[in-house]
């Protein structure tokens, strides 16, 4: 069921033509978003410093907060999960030996030379 909050039952009817789906299948019947956009929508509480710079920042490259906020939040997330791949790289590497074997070598550094000889003439 729609249920528009602003008693705007054309918007309602809008939203459930348009109803998008979600990983796994359709959302349920009762989904309704009398948003503007498809995206989940929160709130943040930040520094008024932070919000001018933000806004300012948002000016200068011609896009909105929100897609200022969504691209640093997915920046951040991406930064974290490199992090953590890193982090168990490292760990792996504490164990194991990372030197390649000896005839891997002498093949990686034959193709190399191959490749600098063509790339020089």
């Amino acid at each position: 069921m729609v249920r528009p909050s602003n008693g705007n039952r054309k918007c309602a009817q809008v939203q459930r033509a348009v109803k998008p789906t979600r990983l796994g299948g359709p959302l349920p019947d009762d989904w309704y978003n009398l948003g503007y956009t498809m995206s989940m929508k929160t709130a943040i509480s930040i520094p008024d410093e932070l919000f001018v710079s933000a806004d300012l920042l948002a000016k200068r490259l011609g896009i909105s907060r929100s897609e200022l906020y969504a691209t640093a939040v997915l920046e951040f997330v991406e930064r974290l999960r490199a992090d953590k791949v890193t982090e168990r790289l490292n760990e792996i590497y504490a164990t194991e030996g990372s030197s390649l074997d000896p005839a891997l070598a002498k093949l990686q550094y034959r193709t190399l030379a191959k490749r600098l000889r063509r790339e020089t003439r």
